[in-house]
């Protein structure tokens, strides 16, 4: 990707993001006159996805002010590795929002849903705690591995330096695997989640005649529509990361040498997520109705 395209590309979705985030905030901590505003811990849920994609932006920010370079240095290595870790973080805090809203929205039959449902708090929140320390212990074992290679081509020589650099590539191996499937198996339970919200929602719409529907009904139709397109979402943009770790890891590939793809995709799934959550939640819908309105007026 030339620099021209990635620059033309990133920087319009960097600014817009970044009003929508600004917003995003300011109508979580500032709610409407009367209004309740976001309960715990969705609102934990939204701040966290919100937060992440806000400092993704700043690393793009940086990045695109430093300018690209055709070498590959340790310092773009760790680049990666914390954006990576951040994408990653605001990718599986949206699975728990998926499975807080279907705590909400499908009425629980089973036992363990039962208790779901009565402790999704708990929950929610130690989900996130071993979400933010599992995904962050990877990214700081990358670091060091990548921070170890070096000292160890220059320090070492002969058959020591062969055995270390394959011991490090194992390392890496075995944590580009268990990242792997931990990312799968929260894309398995965002998608079982939302499927068990779309039965019950489909179901539920069938018995109930389109004039008549309530709009706490509209409301959570509108919710699960915005958990499948994060969905969609998340699938596309884990695909990717899996494919840039298996070029990066395993084949040592010198595709996307400047990285702009690398980049240009995390910029769209942040692009994308705040969109998405802005959209998805009335709260925001109607303060930008509101802000709109007010604008409209004072022009008069």
């Amino acid at each position: 990707m030339e620099d021209s395209i990635f620059l033309g590309l990133n920087g319009p979705l960097c600014l817009i993001c970044a009003v929508v985030n600004v917003f995003f905030i300011f109508c979580l901590f500032c709610p409407r006159n009367g209004s309740k505003g976001v309960k715990q811990p969705l609102k934990t849920l939204l701040l966290v996805t919100v937060v992440c994609t806000a400092i993704l932006q700043i690393f793009f920010v940086q990045n695109m002010a430093m300018g690209s370079s055709s070498s590959y240095t340790t310092y773009h290595q760790i680049l990666h590795i914390i954006l990576k870790d951040l994408v990653e973080i605001s990718m599986t805090t949206t699975v728990w929002l998926n499975v807080f809203y279907f705590s909400q929205i499908v009425p629980a039959k089973r036992a363990f849903f039962v208790w779901l449902k009565a402790n999704i708090k708990v929950f929610t929140y130690g989900a996130l705690v071993f979400n933010w320390a599992f995904l962050i212990s990877n990214g700081l074992l990358d670091i060091f591995l990548i921070l170890e290679l070096p000292q160890n081509a220059s320090n070492i020589t002969g058959n020591s330096t062969d055995t270390d650099t394959q011991v490090n590539e194992i390392f890496f191996l075995a944590i580009f695997v268990v990242e792997l499937l931990y990312l799968f198996l929260c894309l398995a339970v965002m998608m079982v989640s939302g499927c068990a919200t779309v039965s019950y929602l489909w179901c539920h719409m069938k018995n109930v005649k389109t004039n008549k529907l309530s709009s706490s009904l509209k409301s959570q139709a509108r919710v699960t529509i915005t958990g499948i397109v994060q969905t969609v979402l998340y699938s596309l943009c884990n695909a990717w990361i899996m494919a840039y770790m298996l070029k990066s890891v395993l084949l040592h590939s010198k595709f996307d040498r400047k990285s702009h793809i690398f980049y240009t995709i995390i910029s769209l799934y942040s692009f994308g997520t705040s969109i998405n959550l802005t959209i998805g939640q009335s709260l925001f819908r109607e303060r930008a109705v509101e802000l709109w309105h007010k604008v409209s007026h004072s022009r008069r």
